[in-house]
């Protein structure tokens, strides 16, 4: 009898062998988390190129950015990872095939870059993150499938009706607040979860659509680069305490104290510069 790899129980949604790797090649697995990436990068290229264009930039210089953005946020997010666990050390920063990438070690490099860039080039470091934005958000609701096929950044147990289920064979690490939550199906161990990676898939897909109608209203330069601060750091905050995979410092999650952080920073942003405008235009 063949069981589900990945159920969404209530939903009636079943997926069947579903396997990590996308590819093999000359004996190197390509796995479907670098695909969907590269997938999420190159739309958000595109995206990007389309958005410079429509504000009457020049859409080489966001070419050109891409190879500095790229690096940057992916050594940022491996270094944040590896500095809040304890899993691992300083030098395992270039082995990205064991896993661990963290979206705010992203953002923090990917922004360093782009400062770095327009220092550079002479170019308006809101303007350019206002350009980019749409492609990082939404970037980061499809990238977010990557977790679904890696069966990782799920949360605890839940009886909703989007309970995701699991087989406890398939998954690299049990968390122990699930140790009394498994699930016995016609012999076959489930952990039942919330998807908080496709909450937070649906939540930037959300916030990506808000931000498409917004962008003619902006009032200042970075004002779009804010309200995601504002709206991605709020969900986050939430969603970040349901996960079982958090990174810790002592007994406060990381990335709560992050995105509280990252909120504070993108409301105080917002009142500044509309204070600034509004005193300008007076």
């Amino acid at each position: 009898m063949n069981f589900p790899d990945i159920w969404f129980y209530y939903l009636n949604i079943r997926f069947y062998n579903v396997s990590r790797v996308a590819i093999s090649l000359f004996g190197l697995n390509i796995y479907w988390y670098g695909v969907i990436i590269a997938f999420a990068v190159f739309l958000g290229s595109y995206i990007t190129t389309r958005e410079a264009k429509r504000t009457g930039q020049n859409p080489e210089i966001y070419s050109d950015f891409l190879f500095w953005i790229i690096p940057g946020g992916i050594i940022g997010a491996r270094l944040y990872y590896i500095i809040f666990s304890s899993s691992q050390n300083i030098t395992d920063i270039f082995d990205f095939r064991t896993g661990g990438l963290a979206i705010y070690g992203m953002i923090i490099g990917s922004t360093i870059m782009a400062f770095l860039f327009c220092k550079r080039r002479k170019i308006n470091f809101g303007k350019l993150l206002d350009t980019s934005v749409f492609a990082l958000v939404l970037g980061q609701s499809i990238g977010r499938f990557g977790n679904f096929i890696n069966r990782e950044a799920f949360g605890v147990y839940t009886n909703n009706i989007f309970a995701l289920r699991y087989r406890v064979d398939q998954l690299n690490f049990l968390p122990p607040e699930l140790a009394n939550t498994i699930i016995n199906y016609n012999g076959v161990d489930y952990v039942q979860v919330h998807p908080t990676f496709l909450y937070e898939s649906f939540f930037n897909l959300i916030l990506f659509t808000f931000l498409i109608f917004f962008r003619k209203h902006k009032k200042f330069e970075g004002h779009l680069l804010m309200i995601y601060l504002v709206g991605y750091g709020t969900v986050r905050a939430f969603l970040e305490t349901l996960r079982t995979d958090s990174l810790m410092i002592g007994q406060f999650r990381v990335s709560v104290i992050f995105s509280i952080i990252i909120v504070v920073l993108g409301i105080l942003g917002i009142l500044y510069n509309l204070k600034v405008k509004k005193v300008q235009g007076n």
